[in-house]
């Protein structure tokens, strides 16, 4: 079987692609086999994309930030959040409370890291649904930050309050 002309861009698709080296349209049955005098000699080839998932840094974050990582990393932040709400509200003692906002604060963190992460790693999403997880991710990392302010200035306080 000779090459073939590609319908969409006119390009020669050689024998054995089952692409347009050109375009990356399909190679059909129904192409036209071009006459000697119509060949011209194929473009040069698109850079290839780098591919994702292989060995390295990119590697690495999309095993981490995947949607099943994603999902369980979401989990497990939401139930820290709440464990810390739920300290924080049933403590006796300041200690208590404090080591309930410190919880608290950390599930916002590790909500806010995996919402950006994920935004940012996870491709196949929609751009709008990304842009809004690395948005959200962001408010919930501020949050956490402030949480953890006002945990470390409320320790502080107590501290001068008793001469340390």
């Amino acid at each position: 079987m000779a090459a073939v002309k590609c319908n969409k861009c006119g390009g020669i698709i050689p024998d054995g692609a089952l692409f347009c080296p050109a375009c990356g349209a399909p190679k059909t049955a129904e192409q036209p086999t071009p006459t000697p005098a119509q060949t011209t000699p194929p473009p040069a080839p698109a850079p290839q994309p780098v591919p994702r998932g292989g060995p390295g840094l990119i590697g690495i974050f999309d095993k981490i930030f995947s949607k099943a990582m994603l999902m369980l990393g979401i989990s497990l932040s939401i139930l820290l959040a709440w464990i810390g709400n739920i300290i924080a509200t049933y403590a006796n003692d300041s200690g208590g409370i404090k080591i309930g906002l410190v919880i608290n604060s950390f599930g916002f963190a590790l909500l806010g890291l995996s919402l950006i992460g994920g935004g940012i790693v996870n491709k196949t999403l929609d751009k709008n649904v990304r842009a809004g997880m690395v948005v959200g991710g962001a408010i919930m990392l501020g949050m956490s930050m402030v949480l953890s302010l006002s945990s470390v200035l409320s320790a502080l306080a107590d501290m001068s309050r008793y001469g340390f």
